[in-house]
């Protein structure tokens, strides 16, 4: 990690902490965890294994400090996750839990807020419920589950050499192809933990899995329950895949996504670049249902 460059970035994220929505005592804490957080970065974790890290009230494990600094200036830096609630008890599905990071920003946001985590990889998922323990939060449900469009058992790809990895991915194409190998987890599908409640904020971080999740919400109509969506997106993407709009009846337009059934559902598209470049970009979904309102009218009518 160059120094110099890593305490320029933080000197740009300064200034969008002062500019973000968080109350001034918490913008407080945000930059003063930060700076401690870069400047171990670049000064001891060069020599030691660092691997736990303490701030805004939690504690965290993680595999590696990179990644924790890098996770750290992604979700209450940048506040990528940030969103605004109507009720103080939210429900909130983070999808692509990872180490938990999320859920402590989602907590952080909302104290009395029940989290469903989804996490496949069974070494990151225990260290996810480390953290949920370590932390002594309520109502936070981690499910060491794949999320897909299928139940039972499916292929996950991870890597080989780097647990936690952030690429871990049901497409191998999203792996490094030198350094992955193949694992057999437990699919299941996101609609099947939406019970009639309304979701506040369905966090989407599944690398690549984004389009056959959608559909699960579509086909089942269970996608007009969630109030708002936070996706994750590879940047040489943009948009989701053609194949992907298609597959959800789905078409992409110059003010964000839009289908045919006229239900509007508010996305915030967030871009990874890599570990050292995050790029946000605002857009809204409108997520169409026509296909699954003919498919249910054909099917009135076979009867």
């Amino acid at each position: 990690m160059n120094p110099l460059r890593a305490f320029g970035r933080a000197v740009f994220d300064s200034a969008h902490v002062l500019r973000s929505q968080h109350k001034a005592g918490r913008k407080a804490r945000i930059l003063l965890a930060y700076w401690r957080l870069t400047f171990k970065l670049v000064t001891v974790a060069p020599l030691l294994r660092l691997r736990r890290e303490r701030f805004c009230g939690f504690r965290v494990e993680s595999f590696d400090y990179e990644t924790l600094h890098f996770l750290f200036r992604e979700i209450f830096v940048r506040s990528e996750y940030w969103f605004d609630s109507s009720s103080d008890q939210p429900l909130i599905f983070d999808c692509g839990a990872n180490i938990g990071m999320a859920t402590l920003f989602f907590k952080w946001l909302y104290p009395r807020s029940v989290i469903h985590c989804f996490e496949p990889d069974r070494p990151t998922f225990e260290m996810l419920r480390r953290n949920v323990q370590a932390n002594h939060l309520t109502d936070v449900h981690p499910h060491n589950v794949a999320l897909s469009d299928v139940v039972g058992a499916v292929e996950f790809f991870v890597s080989a050499s780097r647990n936690g990895s952030l690429l871990m991915s049901l497409d191998p194409q999203r792996t490094t192809a030198a350094d992955y190998k193949s694992t057999i987890v437990d699919g299941t599908k996101l609609s099947a933990f939406v019970n009639g409640t309304p979701v506040d904020l369905v966090k989407l971080d599944i690398e690549g899995a984004e389009g056959v999740v959608l559909r699960d919400l579509v086909e089942s109509g269970v996608i007009r329950k969630v109030k708002q969506f936070v996706v994750e997106y590879p940047p040489q993407r943009g948009r989701l895949r053609l194949s992907d709009r298609r597959s959800v009846g789905i078409t992409a337009g110059a003010r964000g996504i839009s289908g045919h059934h006229g239900a509007s559902v508010p996305v915030r598209f967030v871009g990874r670049a890599s570990l050292r470049r995050a790029d946000v970009r605002v857009a809204h979904i409108h997520v169409l249902l026509l296909g699954w309102r003919i498919l249910q009218r054909r099917r009135k009518l076979e009867l």
